[in-house]
């Protein structure tokens, strides 16, 4: 119900961790991690539940939690023009990271569809480490991303978007 639903305690169907609210001794915002629930295939899912699981996939993101990112990736998703897999992802992934162990990501605007989200997002941080073979410039670097994605049980089943890793090394030209 929307009573149940908050930031961190969205209850959407679309998480692989539902959350519950927790009455009693703990506060209304206290929230624990329930038995993890996958939506079914062709469940229907409101575009609330979706926004909510994007919150938490921006979420992961920033915190830098790769054990948290792979949850939400389908172990063989599929990426337009990029090695398909949660693995080659949460690499990729990490070697942002270490070449900005500042990246956070903001988003600038979400649509929601059925099973699918677009999104723009904006990425930042600075270059203090090695990217892509790139020694560190320490130079501050801003891209605009903009991603589809398709959702199954919780998880980016297909992804599609700008080449993030072509316009950091862009920026850093």
């Amino acid at each position: 119900t929307g009573a149940d639903r908050g930031r961190a305690g969205c209850g959407c169907t679309l998480s692989p961790v539902r959350w519950r609210s927790v009455r009693g001794n703990r506060g209304p915002g206290d929230a624990v991690a329930a038995a993890p629930r996958r939506a079914p295939d062709n469940e229907h899912v409101e575009p609330w539940e979706t926004r909510d699981w994007f919150q938490e996939f921006l979420d992961v993101l920033n915190r830098h939690d790769l054990v948290a990112l792979r949850d939400l990736l389908s172990p063989d998703v599929r990426r337009a023009h990029l090695p398909a897999g949660a693995d080659a992802w949460v690499s990729e992934y990490a070697d942002l990271l270490r070449g900005f162990p500042d990246w956070q990501w903001r988003r600038i605007q979400l649509l929601v569809e059925d099973d699918r989200a677009a999104v723009h997002l904006r990425g930042s941080g600075a270059h203090t480490g090695v990217f892509d073979g790139l020694a560190p410039t320490r130079r501050r670097v801003s891209i605009a991303s903009f991603a589809m994605y398709r959702l199954a049980r919780g998880r980016i089943v297909e992804a599609s978007g700008t080449d993030d890793a072509g316009a950091i090394r862009t920026a850093l030209s």
